[in-house]
């Protein structure tokens, strides 16, 4: 199923006298891969390394609104100061791990398997496929995917089953990283889609606080769409999460606030969180493929208008890999999360619901 993703921008697009262009709290470095330039034939960078390697506290990348996808990894190795953060931008530009997959057509001696359209694969099992923008999962009961293609393990080789199949738009995950965060504080991150990646979508690790995630999506990753580990401070304003192993899985000592979040049909877990802390205002959690939410290991969940529904399936659907992978029993509700009624006090594995909580209705 397809989800539509309404950006809206907080920032407005303004005339950039250069790639680098001062303002009062820094520059603005544009980037855009279509390697325009401005009116003084300034090159933008075509790049979000280039970019993210030359960046000060203060500034402001700006990535072109319809200038993606972008088939890299975005890492910023400096930190902004508590008066001058770093922004990213990105205009609902997608940040992906994805590589675009090519089916040829091959003519083999087998009568029956002329005209078959083959695709090699180079990156090592498990990854992620998607087709026409949408995850193709592999079956839990066939191991197979779910969709007119096979995967042959032997071959390293996926073949097109379907005459009518369309071989175009296929995208197989390629990349460890989308947007990778490490011993950093002070950044800002806006409308921004993270795919594709064979870790998480966010991934945050070591030590960094004040970092803030606004209008974003998670999707189609091999693990988490938003991890946050060790000693990770961070917040996310507006977000979705769907597609991945994992919707949100943080751990150890990190600390989060989320605000309108959705996190919704991810393959295990929806909403997980082991050691960690996360303070919830405004989160929904429906359509995970294994448990909607899991706590372990004293983690807590508070906050207020959180709603988790109930699954409606007692069977695996699909095939994780993570941490999910190991798990049979399907529940609403595990490990130290339990269901909440009536509403029990703060603590280790607690989570504070709305009284009536719609467990029955999907969103």
């Amino acid at each position: 199923m397809r989800h539509a993703i309404l950006f809206l921008f907080t920032l407005t697009y303004f005339s950039l006298q250069t790639a680098a262009s001062s303002s009062a709290s820094g520059r603005w470095l544009l980037v855009d891969a279509r390697g325009t330039t401005d009116a003084n034939d300034t090159a933008a960078f075509t790049t979000l390394r280039d970019a993210a390697a030359c960046v000060r506290p203060g500034d402001v990348i700006w990535i072109a609104p319809g200038s993606g996808p972008y088939r890299e990894e975005l890492f910023i190795r400096t930190s902004g100061t508590d008066e001058a953060p770093i922004t990213v931008e990105g205009n609902g530009n997608e940040i992906t791990g994805f590589a675009p997959l090519a089916f040829l057509s091959v003519t083999a001696t087998n009568a029956a398997s002329t005209g078959h359209r083959v695709a090699d694969v180079t990156v090592p099992y498990p990854f992620v496929l998607r087709h026409h923008g949408r995850r193709i999962p592999e079956d839990a009961a066939t191991h197979r995917f779910a969709g007119p293609v096979i995967w042959d393990a032997t071959q390293k080789t996926l073949t097109l089953t379907d005459p009518a199949a369309s071989a175009s738009d296929w995208e197989i995950s390629a990349r460890t990283f989308a947007v990778r965060i490490q011993d950093v504080s002070h950044h800002r991150y806006r409308n921004i889609v993270a795919s594709g990646s064979l870790n998480d979508g966010f991934n945050l690790h070591g030590i960094g606080k004040d970092l803030i995630f606004e209008n974003i999506t998670g999707c189609d990753n091999l693990d988490e769409g938003f991890s946050a580990h060790d000693d990770i401070s961070c917040e996310i304003h507006k977000g979705r999460f769907y597609g991945n192993d994992n919707g949100i899985y943080n751990i150890q000592r990190s600390v989060m606030r989320i605000q309108n979040v959705d996190i919704f049909q991810n393959l295990g877990l929806g909403l997980a969180l082991r050691e960690a802390s996360i303070e919830a205002d405004n989160v929904r959690v429906w359509s995970s493929g294994m448990r909607q939410l899991h706590i372990e290991q004293n983690g807590v969940l508070s906050g207020r208008l959180i709603i988790i529904h109930r699954l409606a399936h007692t069977t695996r659907p699909w095939l994780t890999y993570k941490e999910s992978a190991g798990l049979n029993a399907i529940a609403t509700f595990s490990g130290q999360a339990r269901d909440p009624a009536p509403p029990a006090l703060a603590g280790a594995g607690i989570i504070h619901l709305p009284a009536p909580t719609p467990f029955t209705s999907k969103p």
